[in-house]
């Protein structure tokens, strides 16, 4: 349990030193020292060896009593089910039932609103926390492989993500080689705080950003959505979020692409004066536009790739090895193949398998190799390129095949652009549905699309474009929960409009 024996080495060695800023809120009121944090997981353990618990979900804005929960757990071999804020009530329910979790942590001011089935326990168990008992849940109707300690939940194609079974031993891999990209990049530069923007709950942010900081011994900054600004999956409060930057003054940060073109507005507009030393980027692909306009800025950005099943992160770009246009080198602890297909196979890094509904066994992985899904290739120096989905391959109707991910990816890139889905599938052209920016015309966008075709093929031009009614987000169903295009669900909400364009005869081109 590689954190946990940081953390206590750290609580000997440097006690006093802060583990923990928690800001300065109504629920979240005191930052926590090593000493603090060590001695509060001990006394949480053993409450949870002393009841017999088995497995709990944690449903806390980001703190250090998210951290404290978490790590109990794992010391008293429970198990833990991190639950999404933006996940539907739906949603709860799922996790809930498939993972039989008996007990759910909750924020004290919070109460069991978001749980009505629960029956309320007594005890607070953690101050600044409500732990509330659930109803009618028998964890030996849960179908986990032994030896589960982490089940993060996928964001899936569908309204039932899958609950995927993280072992100790993953995570300690994981954060083993993240710790040496961080030690090489602090032979010239100092990474001594780190703020978590994404919920706890996604496992990136959990595992490379909050546990490899501990293991490192450095400071974590934890602070609910009302001190950050964000909320939901895609909800931004511009003016908190600056403050929150401004106040906490953090050297590294894990950003989606969507917070990372924010970010750049940020900076270009001088907004927000930054004393960051390390930005890693994932949850989707980011254009190279993107990347040589952080460049240009100083912002020192590295993408990454990774998935649930493989522990969060597969390949990163570093300081010492970036290549624009690719994820980076994959990190020591994992071997990559490619299929006859081009798609990416991982080996070395894999979870235990898929948790099972109730009556049915879970699907184990049995450290297998992993097939992504994803498209790509290692160049001659190692680095991974993505060239996207595999099921996503589209033939046009002069039967020229083409990435979506490769057109979309270029069209993000333009100034202006939230997100954008393409289409053109057996048909003659391609059509592309774009979500804009608050205050970016339709005629900016016009303009600059002219100017993007003349630098794509002819097959892989937008011929026709339409402005989304509403932004793509979790909550309408058009992205996943962690920013990922939900290509079959615009489709749906689109259909019409999109199949207007090519049954007439005339339609307005981009070019």
């Amino acid at each position: 349990m590689l954190v946990l024996d940081q953390v206590a080495h750290y609580a000997t060695q440097t006690p006093t030193n802060i583990a923990v800023f928690g800001g300065a809120t109504e629920r979240h009121d005191s930052d926590l020292t090593y000493s603090q944090l060590h001695q509060k997981i001990g006394l949480l353990a053993l409450q949870f060896s002393e009841q017999a618990i088995r497995h709990i979900g944690i449903s806390l804005s980001n703190s250090w009593q998210w951290l404290v929960v978490e790590l109990a757990a794992m010391q008293a071999g429970v198990t833990v089910t991190p639950i999404p804020p933006f996940f539907s009530e739906q949603q709860v329910k799922h996790l809930i039932s498939q993972g039989q979790i008996e007990y759910v942590f909750v924020d004290k001011l919070a109460g069991g609103d978001d749980f009505p089935w629960a029956n309320q326990v007594e005890e607070v168990w953690l101050e600044g926390t409500q732990t509330l008992k659930l109803a009618d849940t028998d964890i030996s109707l849960a179908n986990m492989p032994a030896n589960t300690c982490l089940i993060t939940y996928t964001s899936g194609t569908t309204g039932a993500p899958k609950g995927v079974c993280i072992s100790q031993q993953l995570i300690d891999q994981v954060c083993q080689s993240l710790m040496s990209v961080v030690q090489e990049l602090e032979a010239s530069q100092t990474l001594e705080r780190h703020l978590c923007l994404l919920p706890l709950a996604v496992m990136l942010e959990n595992i490379a950003g909050a546990f490899v900081t501990l293991c490192l011994g450095k400071s974590l900054v934890l602070v609910d959505q009302q001190q950050t600004g964000l909320s939901g999956s895609n909800g931004i409060d511009v003016p908190t979020l600056i403050s929150c930057l401004t106040t906490f003054g953090p050297n590294s940060l894990i950003l989606t692409p969507e917070l990372l073109k924010l970010m750049l507005m940020l900076v270009a507009s001088k907004a927000y004066q930054h004393q960051l030393h390390f930005i890693a980027v994932g949850g989707g692909h980011v254009p190279q536009a993107i990347l040589q306009q952080a460049a240009a800025l100083n912002l020192p950005v590295y993408q990454g790739y990774g998935l649930s099943e493989c522990g969060s992160v597969v390949a990163l770009n570093t300081p010492s090895a970036q290549r624009f246009g690719s994820v980076g080198k994959p990190l020591p602890h994992i071997e990559l193949s490619f299929s006859p297909s081009g798609e990416v196979c991982v080996k070395g890094a894999t979870a235990l398998g898929y948790l099972g509904a109730a009556g049915e066994p879970y699907q184990p992985f049995n450290g297998s190799v992993i097939r992504t899904g994803d498209l790509g290739w290692l160049d001659e120096q190692g680095f991974l390129h993505l060239s996207g989905r595999q099921k996503n391959v589209q033939i046009n109707s002069f039967g020229r095949n083409f990435s979506p991910e490769w057109i979309e990816s270029e069209i993000n890139g333009l100034a202006g652009v939230r997100h954008c889905a393409i289409f053109g599938d057996g048909l003659p052209f391609i059509t592309a549905v774009i979500a804009l920016l608050p205050n970016v015309s339709q005629a900016q966008l016009a303009t600059a699309l002219v100017q993007l075709n003349q630098q794509l093929p002819d097959y892989a031009q937008i011929h026709h474009w339409l402005a989304a009614t509403t932004p793509f987000s979790f909550e309408n169903g058009l992205l996943t929960s962690n920013g990922r295009l939900r290509r079959e669900q615009v489709w749906r909400v689109y259909q019409h409009d999109i199949a207007a364009v090519y049954s007439s005869s005339q339609y307005v081109s981009a070019n």
